[in-house]
């Protein structure tokens, strides 16, 4: 690789990185905002029935030895399957040092 393609990929993979930086930073402010708004929004609470349910899960816990339940079965969310798809695609598409980086800004 000569000089001026090793200069070109390290100027493509800043772009590349400052680019997906920026990204996280207004999808942050975006989940941010909704948020706030569900924070306001009276009809986003937890219903009664759902929070009675927990606290009395929360009780029971505290009562079994050790404080041990079984740990709840989630399906993932559309956000944790785009993550891993994103993540999937980057592990095949993007060098291995701009990956480094990648993983850096998402933790």
């Amino acid at each position: 690789m000569t000089n001026r393609d090793m200069t070109r990929e390290a100027r493509d993979e800043a772009v590349l990185r400052d680019l997906l930086r920026e990204l996280a930073r207004e999808e942050g402010r975006r989940l941010e905002r909704e948020n706030e708004a569900l924070q306001a929004d009276p009809d986003a609470a937890v219903p009664k029935e759902a929070e009675s349910r927990c606290q009395l899960a929360i009780r029971r816990t505290k009562s079994v030895p050790g404080g041990a339940l079984p740990p709840l079965r989630r399906r993932p969310g559309k956000a944790a399957v785009a993550a891993t798809a994103l993540m999937g695609a980057a592990m095949l598409l993007l060098p291995r040092g701009l990956l480094r980086e990648l993983i850096k800004l998402i933790r």
